[in-house]
């Protein structure tokens, strides 16, 4: 998780900075062969990157003040289990996302199998959170972390893709 955290400081404001100039400077057509735009595109990007670097830090935070009570708190565990509910949606719906344009086809395809890995990593956790299986949480914590690391990579890619179209 901190690892997912670092990231979060240091990647998304850039990117959604980047995002945001690329998608007014591109304009917001439809395109004939049913996908978006680029422009809407980045914006439904934007969109997942908001939510889920907010949810991911409200996950972070709740996982900062685990204890092994934490389990049987109630509170606790409906708050990250909100989160985990909120990512897991978010990740759906780029899994689900059917529109992307031909120019963004391999960052698209990329992000699905993060999102997938994501998904995969969630439902675990929150399995670990209802069976209270500490080697199910290590688990879904290490798969977390090592998205978070596969993210800088599709970063990159991304903004290479956004520097192309500017």
């Amino acid at each position: 998780m901190h690892r997912q955290k670092n990231w979060i400081k240091k990647g998304s404001v850039v990117i959604l900075a980047t995002l945001l100039f690329s998608t007014i400077v591109s304009g917001c057509a439809t395109n004939t062969n049913g996908t978006v735009s680029e422009a809407k595109y980045i914006s439904f990007i934007v969109g997942k990157f908001t939510s889920m670097s907010t949810a991911a830090k409200g996950m972070d935070d709740q996982v900062k003040n685990f204890s092994e009570s934490s389990l049987s708190d109630s509170k606790w565990v409906e708050t990250t289990k909100g989160y985990i509910g909120t990512l897991t949606a978010d990740c759906d719906e780029i899994i689900n996302f059917q529109k992307a344009p031909e120019s963004f086809s391999d960052v698209h395809s990329q992000l699905v199998t993060l999102a997938t890995q994501g998904k995969e990593a969630l439902t675990e956790y929150s399995e670990g959170i209802d069976t209270k299986d500490f080697d199910t949480l290590r688990s879904a914590n290490s798969k977390i972390a090592q998205m978070a690391d596969s993210m800088g990579g599709y970063v990159q890619t991304l903004n290479a893709k956004l520097g192309e179209l500017q």
